[in-house]
């Protein structure tokens, strides 16, 4: 019976024969790290998804994880305060020692 999930560790040494599993059993691969899973592996369809069936996807899987933004929210201006250490401050230089 093949593995549904395996750590990310085994996952470097194994990653060729994982695929392979994937693809022969079309069943996915989840990838945990300390027990808690962080990738899945799962197989291509034959012609591939098109961006929208990914977008789609990718907006679903968001929604039922309880993440939803509004394209507001996505695209408007981070404030200074949030930009963390990349912050250049008026009068400030971004290297050491230079004003």
């Amino acid at each position: 019976m093949p593995n549904t999930s395996s750590t990310v560790y085994e996952a470097k040494a194994k990653l060729s024969a994982f695929i392979n599993q994937v693809q022969r059993t079309r069943e996915p691969l989840v990838l945990t790290r300390y027990g808690k899973p962080v990738a899945k592996l799962i197989p291509c369809d034959e012609q591939g998804d098109s961006e929208e069936e990914t977008l789609a996807q990718l907006h679903a899987a968001a929604k039922q994880s309880g993440i939803a933004y509004t394209f507001e929210q996505l695209t408007a201006p981070l404030p200074v305060e949030e930009w963390g250490t990349m912050a250049v401050h008026p009068g400030r230089s971004r290297r050491k020692g230079k004003r």
